[in-house]
This record gives C-alpha cells, structure tokens and sequence, in this order.
C-alpha cells in the first residue's frame, strides 16, 4: 500500500514526532511518498541521525 505523506503528513510527523512514519508502516503501508525521506528511512530502518546534518 501506498501513503503520499506529502504536507499534512508530514507536517503532523514534524509537530508529533517522526514515529508517526513507524506508526504508518504497522498500519500496512510500504511505499512512503515524503518531503522527509531521511526522517522517515531514520524511524523506518531504526538508523540513528547526525545532530550536524
């Protein structure tokens, strides 16, 4: 299944924090069409960020 996360999605992951993108995925989504793919790969594939990015 498809999700276009662009806008209100991912706005609602920027004020509620990116687990919504976790949250997305158990939910059945696979395919995560985002403004914020590192975010998003970040929760998804429990990859730790550089705070420098």
């Amino acid at each position: 299944m498809n999700l276009g996360t662009l806008g209100n999605l991912d706005k609602k992951a920027v004020a509620r924090g990116d687990q919504h993108y976790r949250r997305w995925e158990r939910r059945g989504i696979d395919i995560f069409s985002t403004d914020r793919p590192l975010e998003a790969a970040r929760v998804l594939y429990n990859m730790q960020g550089d705070e420098n990015e």
